[in-house]
């Protein structure tokens, strides 16, 4: 599928992905990306109402923002304060509904990953059932380091992929050596993308931002990569094509065929590379009770395989290069 969303989390709460939802979002909008944003689930403050306003979109607050709770608190808490059950089916369906009227969405998250929705339902979840690539916003000062490579080995463990790191600088101050030489240190050890750095802004209009950030963000990674898509398809048909042994299938029928290329598995069905559902019929008993990426399971088994040698699921190196 083309990229259609853009999930924009960070390391903890009040790291900044408002601001970096707004200057990704103006920043799109100046290279003629129409743009749609939401904030799926909010606690307390105005964000969803400042992002609307700001980037001048039409869509209304409450599609943006389908559940709202006031208090500045974790999202299961919050709405269980106010006796509202948060519904994954209706974000889903709103989020579907925007995105086909966009042709980009940035979809705003709350806390960081492993803030809780609901029960044993993380944000995390939410990122993955939405099939959402993230965007990590960061602080840039001591302490980053971890905070950031920790939220990447998160992101990885979803089955996520991170895009790549922004670095928000939050307030006006004088940068020292950590400042300096964080972002490369996480790009090395996180094996990970450095997008930009976003400066402190102490004004926040759309001007100020195109002049101030433009050539501070690597925007053009963010863009939805129509054409790439289809290259992307293309050269997974030829290698199947070139590499793969079908032995259950006549080759030169099967070379006559464009293949069908699975990208990922969701309860029962089986999802290919446009987005096409199919039933699974032919996995093992296992799979068809189950489902495909049950979070018990999958948790067992990396918890497993994390105790085995030569481990490489989180996609972090466990030892010095």
């Amino acid at each position: 599928m083309n990229r259609k969303g853009i999930f924009i989390t960070a390391t903890d709460t009040a790291v900044g992905k408002t601001i970096t939802t707004l200057v990704l979002g103006a920043l799109l909008q100046d290279r003629g990306v129409e743009i749609g944003v939401m904030k799926p689930v909010q606690c307390a403050g105005n964000d969803a109402r400042f992002l609307k306003r700001s980037l001048s979109l039409s869509d209304p607050i409450e599609e943006i923002n389908p559940y709202f709770a006031p208090e500045p608190l974790s999202p299961h808490l919050a709405f269980a304060r106010q006796k509202k059950t948060v519904s994954i089916k209706k974000i889903k369906t709103i989020y579907n509904k925007l995105a086909a009227n966009h042709d980009l969405m940035l979809v705003e998250g709350a806390g960081g990953l492993m803030a809780p929705i609901a029960d044993r339902y993380f944000v995390g979840d939410l990122i993955r059932e939405l099939d959402l690539e993230v965007v990590i916003v960061a602080r840039l000062g001591l302490g980053t380091i971890n905070h950031t490579l920790l939220t990447v080995r998160q992101a990885r463990e979803f089955g996520l992929k991170v895009v790549g790191i922004i670095f928000n600088e939050g307030e006006k101050r004088k940068k020292g050596l950590p400042e300096r030489t964080n972002p490369d240190a996480v790009r090395m050890y996180g094996n990970v993308k450095i997008l930009g750095t976003i400066p402190y802004l102490k004004d926040l209009k759309l001007s100020t931002i195109r002049k101030t950030v433009t050539e501070m963000i690597n925007i053009r990674l963010l863009m939805p990569p129509v054409a790439a898509e289809g290259d992307r398809s293309k050269q997974l048909s030829d290698w199947d094509k070139k590499y793969l042994w079908h032995p259950f299938t006549q080759m030169r029928d099967w070379l006559k065929e464009e293949p069908l290329i699975i990208d990922r598995g969701e309860g029962s069905s089986l999802i290919d590379i446009r987005g096409k559902r199919y039933l699974d019929g032919v996995s093992s008993l296992w799979v068809n009770v189950h489902g495909h990426r049950h979070k018990l399971i999958d948790d067992a088994i990396k918890g497993q395989v994390g105790r085995l040698s030569h481990s490489t699921l989180l996609g972090l190196s466990n030892t010095p290069a």
